[in-house]
């Protein structure tokens, strides 16, 4: 688990897939905190960086914008074969979401990981949390 009281995440038990948790004073920080969860369920973190790339997603509310750019970050690892240095969230609005990624080689050997398919829409959540801050949880298929 990657977390302090204001802001983290942590992997959810699930029978086939993998959760994420995440939590942070903002949405902005909250779906960032989910992003690096990604990142390091797939072991695609990068030491160095090498290439930024901005991230523009689009999503019918904020749960389908967690959705897309979870998926939008899977993609860019799949298509560069690039791991993640970085993983910085601009800005959510409700239909819109802007990213900055730094790209960079993955360590040989690479950190352990899984294969994600995809971020999910089964038993997605994205809200306040009660003492403060936005709660956001999404299942990968891996």
């Amino acid at each position: 688990m990657r977390a302090s009281r204001d802001a983290g995440w942590e992997l959810l038990e699930h029978t086939a897939d993998v959760g994420i948790r995440a939590w942070a004073p903002s949405m902005p920080e909250a779906f960032e905190r989910a992003g690096r969860g990604l990142v390091e369920v797939m072991g695609a973190g990068a030491a160095t960086r090498s290439e930024t790339r901005r991230l523009s997603v689009h999503g019918e509310d904020h749960a389908g914008l967690l959705v897309s750019f979870l998926n939008d970050l899977l993609w860019v690892h799949e298509s560069t074969g690039k791991g993640f240095a970085a993983v910085d969230v601009i800005a959510v609005s409700e239909n819109t979401l802007l990213a900055e990624v730094e790209l960079g080689p993955i360590p040989d050997p690479p950190p352990e990981g899984l294969g994600v398919k995809a971020a999910t829409y089964h038993q997605l959540y994205v809200g306040r949390c009660e003492e403060g801050g936005v709660e956001v949880r999404v299942f990968l298929d891996v």
